[in-house]
């Protein structure tokens, strides 16, 4: 399999699954190591599989487009109305089901064949086409800062989600526009011995690497340049009443 900083080894360890686990272990419940679990899932994991391989959650990155390589390589799944790119940061496996139709060599030998974007998840979502059933991904596998973004605060993730996901930037991250929803990671981080030197860090590389002052200069900037372009809109629309 392809290998990066980004994407290492590890990452395709989740395809082994069903070869490495006991066999008399028909489900299991794989989570990405960046998502915090606040609630009962016991729904999600319990859940009848409908004779389907995975249950999963829309990838909520993917709503907003694909990269131009993985619109190429679901091409033809894109037809399907009912196509759905999922997430694969949180996945319940049919354990049962997938030894009976997938192998890791099976997974290794159609992996080299494509273009791959997302390795490991473009992989397990063209693999599975048709084969997933999917749940509300608002409550399984939010993106925390994409529902920041889509003006769901911390009031409304509390009361609807169950896992929530750090996908892209973390929490502990300095590079980084935080927003209110990180407060359930750092929550946790209070409970363990190592938040005062997560504060530290987070706090003395912002200061160190002139992060907050970059980004204020950049908006100044473009508020300049926008003040600029609307004044020239302004003049050009006077001229026109003319």
């Amino acid at each position: 399999f392809p290998e990066s900083n980004r994407y290492p080894k590890q990452i395709y360890y989740r395809l082994a699954a069903p070869l490495l686990l006991p066999a008399n272990l028909e489900r299991v419940l794989y989570l990405d190591v960046d998502v915090i679990v606040k609630d009962s899932i016991w729904e999600f994991y319990s859940t009848d599989f409908q004779g389907k391989s995975l249950c999963a959650c829309r990838d909520m990155s993917a709503l907003d487009g694909m990269a131009p390589a993985q619109y190429e390589l679901f091409r033809e799944h894109r037809k399907d109305p009912d196509f759905k790119y999922f997430n694969t940061g949180v996945l319940l496996m049919n354990l049962k089901k997938m030894r009976e139709n997938v192998s890791l060599d099976f997974f290794i030998r159609t992996g080299l064949e494509l273009n791959l974007v997302a390795p490991d998840q473009d992989l397990l979502n063209y693999v599975f086409h048709g084969d997933v059933q999917y749940f509300d991904e608002y409550r399984y596998d939010l993106f925390a800062k994409l529902a920041y973004n889509k003006g769901l605060g911390y009031d409304w993730v509390l009361q609807n989600t169950s896992i929530i996901h750090f996908a892209g930037r973390k929490p502990w991250h300095h590079e980084t526009l935080h927003y209110d929803t990180e407060k359930f990671w750092w929550n946790y981080a209070k409970m363990t011995p190592f938040y005062a030197q997560f504060l530290e860090d987070v706090v003395l590389n912002d200061v160190e690497s002139g992060f907050k002052n970059e980004l204020i200069n950049k908006m100044s900037r473009e508020k300049q340049e926008l003040s600029v372009a609307l004044q020239k809109c302004v003049d050009l629309l006077k001229r026109l009443e003319k």
